[in-house]
């Protein structure tokens, strides 16, 4: 039977991850013949879409979007999304929309993975306005609560500066 695995990335940026996913699923197994992939890329700053279309550009199932995620309509729902939104950036409401399109576009079983800055609550309170403190806290509640309802592992990554959590979650 065909298998195809059906995969978003979120927040691409210059494609660091991009360029890892690519390698990971063009080494499918081998022996499945019948085995693709489609991989639809989502970053929402023109100059690193661009970029990253010149750079796939020879691989037609891989798609590079420049687009605003909060707007963005896929057609299809996805085996596995990857996001590396800083969510911290976004207002609560934004937040909860793009958590919201999340589990649509996961199919029943699917999994989400997701970047998080180690230390984010203690690091950014140093440097907030009091507002900005108790909106920060509740973003970081929702995100917490989407995260604790779903957690499958988290592997923190000390290599990377500043460290940061990798959380995977099943759905």
């Amino acid at each position: 039977f065909p298998v195809t695995i059906i995969v978003l990335e979120v927040g691409a940026g210059t494609g660091v991850f991009t360029r890892a996913i690519v390698e990971k699923l063009d080494q499918q197994d081998p022996k499945n013949q019948n085995s693709s992939y489609v991989f639809d890329v989502v970053e929402i700053n023109d100059a690193f879409a661009d970029a990253l279309k010149k750079e796939f550009a020879g691989k037609s199932n891989v798609k590079i979007h420049q687009a605003d995620i909060t707007k963005w309509k896929p057609t299809e729902q996805y085996d596995i999304i990857i996001s590396a939104l800083p969510f911290n950036i976004f207002d609560i409401k934004a937040v909860e929309a793009i958590l919201e399109s999340y589990k649509e576009w996961v199919v029943p079983g699917g999994r989400i993975s997701y970047i998080e800055l180690a230390g984010i609550m203690s690091v950014g309170k140093l440097f907030m306005t009091k507002k900005a403190k108790s909106d920060f806290k509740k973003k970081y509640t929702l995100v917490k609560a989407f995260k604790d309802a779903h957690l499958q592992e988290t592997k923190t990554v000390y290599l990377n500066v500043p460290p940061v959590h990798v959380h995977h979650l099943k759905f």
